[in-house]
């Protein structure tokens, strides 16, 4: 569905850092968030990876629960092996201006799990009006970053390892804004 959504809207994909892909092994996949297409782009990035991934709805008003749904599933990715997708934005960004503030969730998630972060940035979209709701169609670039080791890390260095991930993706962000091309 989310595939023809973007092929629908006439959305091309174009990979670049695929070789930093974690190859095996759970992760958290951390990814800006700019409109609904971010799904469609992030299966491009990671293919079969998105179909078998169940979604955690967080409900941002209630930290308690928030809290709560993000240890289960540290349980789980620890558990089962598997990995995240998570929006450390926790909502939607403009596209035009860079990215909003990073939430800690996906952090903490990452570091009780002991598993590596892969961050992922998806370029703004700037064929897509998405304040009219109009796409005329164009390439979504989609930057795969290294990873990020958290082995040994604890809850006392997330609030630095948020800060140097969002670094990271900012800066390609910005320099892939259309005026920086």
């Amino acid at each position: 569905l989310w595939q023809a959504i973007g092929w629908i809207v006439g959305m091309q994909h174009r990979v670049h850092g695929i070789e930093n892909q974690v190859a095996d092994g759970p992760r958290v996949i951390v990814v800006n968030h700019q409109s609904a297409l971010d799904i469609p782009a992030t299966y491009a990035s990671f293919g079969l990876l998105v179909w078998f991934l169940k979604p955690i709805l967080i409900d941002r008003s209630n930290r308690n629960d928030s809290i709560h749904k993000l240890h289960d599933a540290a349980k789980i990715v620890k558990k089962d092996q598997v990995s995240v997708i998570i929006f450390p934005e926790g909502t939607r960004g403009d596209g035009k201006t860079g990215l909003l503030p990073f939430k800690r969730g996906a952090f903490h998630l990452a570091v009780e799990a002991q598993v590596p972060i892969q961050p992922v940035v998806i370029a703004p979209y700037s064929w897509l009006d998405i304040s009219n709701r109009v796409a005329r169609g164009g390439i979504c670039d989609i930057f795969i970053l290294p990873s990020i080791s958290t082995i040994g890390m604890i809850a006392s260095d997330v609030a630095l390892l948020t800060d140097n991930v969002r670094k990271k993706m900012s800066d390609v962000f910005m320099s892939s804004l259309p005026s920086n091309v």
